[in-house]
């Protein structure tokens, strides 16, 4: 048995992570990604495995599009386009 939270198995934890989710009062239940964020700040393995987790399911697209860069909606077609700042 792990004597500290860092020394559990990644197996475990990642049962853990995946297992983080909450009841809303209609009886819903979601994930509690401030959690996995939160946990991914404990040591090194934890951030492996809460990382992986975070990742996993994404509530959009959107959140991999905000990686390229700036964003800009044109419209009225609602096409989307990157822009990199030049430095």
């Amino acid at each position: 048995m792990a004597d500290r939270p860092c020394d559990l198995p990644a197996e475990m934890l990642l049962w853990i992570f995946d297992n983080i989710q909450t009841t809303t009062a209609n009886g819903l239940t979601h994930r509690r990604e401030s959690d996995l964020a939160s946990s991914a700040l404990v040591c090194k393995l934890w951030n492996e495995v809460a990382t992986e987790c975070l990742w996993r399911e994404l509530p959009s697209a959107l959140c991999l599009l905000r990686l390229l860069g700036e964003m800009t909606y044109e419209e009225p077609d609602g096409w989307v386009s990157f822009s990199v700042p030049l430095a």
